[in-house]
């Protein structure tokens, strides 16, 4: 299974078809590394990211929400090893920062949904942490550093996606306030 902004190298396609011939039946999964590019450049960062796009018909299901994970429903999980990096998917997401925002409003809307479920409220330490422990998470401890400018504008773009997602939380909570 692949997202309409994913490439299988062949390197990859072949190791499939050995996969499916000489596999363990009790690996019904397989978790494949991902190259995420921004704006035409691979953030190393962002690596290896891996995603179930391979298993067995049948054995797994995937709720209704976008983005969710697959629930795997029998058999165990193989992950490839994402020092192969030539066996990665090649994900073209964001080709410009116009793109990124764009789904960021889309995006941000549906983590609502997630504060939800997670009884999560707004709170101005919400607001204030949750983006900047982003920014902090790529750029410092993922090395975002090493990508250069990308990975800086990465780091910068998911902690205002973070406090985008936040300020829609207070919006929501505030709105709910109004009509009661």
């Amino acid at each position: 299974m692949l997202d309409s902004d994913e490439i299988v190298p062949k390197e990859l396609l072949s190791y499939l078809r050995e996969y499916i011939k000489n596999h363990d039946p009790l690996y019904e999964a397989v978790y494949i590394p991902r190259k995420n590019i921004l704006l035409g450049k691979v953030l190393w960062s962002w690596y290896p990211n891996p995603i179930i796009r391979f298993f067995r018909n049948g054995v797994v299901t995937y709720d209704e929400k976008v983005h969710c994970a697959p629930t795997i429903h029998k058999g165990g999980q193989f992950f490839i090893d994402p020092k192969r990096t030539e066996l990665a998917l090649i994900h073209y997401n964001y080709d410009s920062i116009e793109a990124f925002i764009s789904r960021m409003n889309k995006y941000t809307s549906l983590e609502l949904e997630k504060f939800e479920e997670r009884n999560i409220k707004f709170s101005a330490k919400l607001l204030f942490t949750r983006p900047i422990a982003e920014f902090f998470k790529r750029y410092i401890l993922k090395k975002g550093y090493k990508d250069g400018w990308h990975g800086f504008i990465f780091a910068v773009l998911m902690g205002i996606y973070k406090f985008v997602a936040i300020a829609k939380l207070w919006q929501a909570e505030l709105n709910l306030e109004t009509k009661a």
